[in-house]
Parts: structure tokens; sequence; C-alpha cells
């Protein structure tokens, strides 16, 4: 009998190996772009999220399902990174406010988008003030 859930979990799994491939294929705009708001599909499939937690509200069913089972499967293999600077901020499933994790377009924008980002050459968080100074960015001190 043909379990038709493992089969279309395998397809979606074979798309995002074609997706993360280094080919700049024009059919990846269009993900890209209807994830815009997280930092585009490619991004996403970088980060540590749980879909559930995501505003993936105007995102095509057929991308909301291929992140679900991305998770599923990054989740089964226990990829995880064991350096904490080395972690992405933002979508984050360990990071959040009010229950949804965080995505701040001016900072992704700014190439801030890991711990490390934040860190300052003595290994200490970089103070409020240099933080704006060092990547131009306004901000909100809480």
């Amino acid at each position: 009998m043909i379990d038709f859930d493992h089969m279309n979990k395998a397809l979606k799994c074979a798309w995002i190996n074609r997706f993360t491939n280094d080919n700049k294929g024009a059919w990846k705009i269009i993900p890209d772009n209807t994830t815009a708001h997280l930092g585009g599909f490619s991004f996403l499939l970088q980060c540590n999220y749980k879909v559930k937690d995501l505003d993936v509200k105007n995102v095509p069913l057929f991308y909301e399902r291929v992140l679900k089972y991305c998770e599923e499967v990054t989740c089964l293999a226990g990829k995880t990174d064991l350096n904490p600077n080395e972690t992405f901020i933002w979508n984050n499933k360990h990071i959040k406010i009010n229950n949804k994790t965080l995505f701040f377009l001016a900072w992704y924008h700014r190439r801030i988008y890991k711990i490390k980002d934040l860190i300052s050459d003595n290994g200490k968080f970089l103070p409020f003030d240099a933080f704006c100074r060092t990547f131009d960015v306004k901000a909100c001190f809480m």
C-alpha cells in the first residue's frame, strides 16, 4: 500500500534540496518573495524556527507546508548549532516576544543575523549606543 503522506514529505524534502543548492534558478524568486517579510525562503531554511511561531498568513500553503516538513526533518536529524554565537536571532523558536519569533527587516538589511553580530571584540554584548552607531540603526532601548 502506498503511504501518500510519506511520499508527499519525500517530494517536499527533494524540493528543499533543489532549492538549497547553489543554482540561481529564476523559480526561486517566488518562494523568496512570498517570505521576504521573514528574510526570504533561503534565509528561513537556515533558521531554528517553528512554523507555528512565524507570520505565514500570507505565505502560499505549499511553501508553508514545505517549511513545516523541513522543520520536522531538521528536528528529527537533530540539527543544532553548538556555538551560541552562530545562532540566528531571527525566526528562532527560542527567541520570542508574545510567543512570536522576531524578525526586524531593517536590522536584517544591516546584516545583523546572528548572536555574534551583537557581541563586541571583548566577548560582551555591544553597548546600546555602540550597537546603534556600528550598524546605523534606530532602535528603542527596550
